[in-house]
C-alpha cells in the first residue's frame, strides 16, 4: 500500500498530475485547490490514498493530512465515491468545507460536480459530528429545534435511518400532518 510519495511534479492535466519518484512516474488525482498550489518541476510530498477496485487502481494525492482525512471521511458516506470527494475538496479550503458541513450549508456542498441535494444532505448528516469544528449558532438552533414526533421518528428508523437522521429529516416538516404524511413529506425533501 502506498501512503506517501515525494517527488518532482512533471505534468498536470485537469486534476491529474505525474510525480516522478526516482525515475518512476506516478499518476495522482488531486483536488483543484492542491493543483493550484503546485508548480511544475518542483518537488513535493503527497499523502496518498490508494483506491483499488476490480476495474481500477487509482492514487489520490493530498498536500496535507487534513485533506486526506476529510477525503477518507467523505468516501465513507453512502453515495460519495473518490471522484466526488475530490470534487468536494476542490470547492475551497478544508476549513471552509468543514464549516459548510457544520453549518448545514447544502447549497455550498452541491456546487461540487456530482453532488445533488440528497448526497449533500447525507454528507452533512454523516459528517457533522466528525469534522472537528465547534457547531455554529445556526447549527445549534437547527439541532435544538428538531421536531421529535415519536411515531414518525420510529417509522423512519424502521426504514434504516438512525434517530438523528430521522430527526434531521423531520425538522422542517409540517407538524400538523399525520405521522405517515410527515414521513412522506420528509422523504420527498419537504
Amino acid at each position: 500500500m502506498i501512503v506517501s510519495l515525494s517527488g518532482l511534479v512533471e505534468k498536470s492535466y485537469d486534476n491529474n498530475i505525474t510525480v516522478n519518484v526516482n525515475g518512476v512516474g506516478y499518476g495522482l488525482l488531486v483536488s483543484l485547490i492542491d493543483l493550484n498550489n503546485l508548480e511544475s518541476n518542483q518537488e513535493y510530498k503527497f499523502f496518498v490514498y490508494e483506491y483499488i477496485r476490480e476495474q481500477s487502481d487509482d492514487l489520490y494525492g493530498f498536500l496535507d493530512l487534513d485533506s486526506k482525512d476529510l477525503f477518507v471521511k467523505l468516501i465513507n458516506v453512502n453515495g460519495v465515491g473518490p471522484k466526488v470527494a475530490i470534487s468536494i475538496l476542490s470547492l475551497g479550503s478544508i476549513e471552509k468545507i468543514k464549516q459548510a458541513i457544520n453549518q448545514a450549508d447544502i447549497d455550498y456542498i452541491q456546487h461540487a460536480n456530482g453532488v445533488g441535494k440528497r448526497v449533500a444532505e447525507r454528507i452533512i448528516i454523516d459528517l457533522k459530528d466528525k469534522v472537528n469544528l465547534a457547531l455554529s449558532n445556526k447549527s445549534n438552533s437547527i439541532i435544538n429545534n428538531f421536531y421529535q414526533d415519536d411515531d414518525a421518528v420510529r417509522g423512519l428508523m424502521a426504514m434504516g435511518y438512525n434517530k438523528k437522521e430521522a430527526s434531521d429529516l423531520l425538522s422542517s416538516v409540517d407538524k400538523n400532518l399525520s405521522s405517515l404524511d410527515k414521513i412522506k413529506q420528509a422523504l420527498r425533501g419537504n
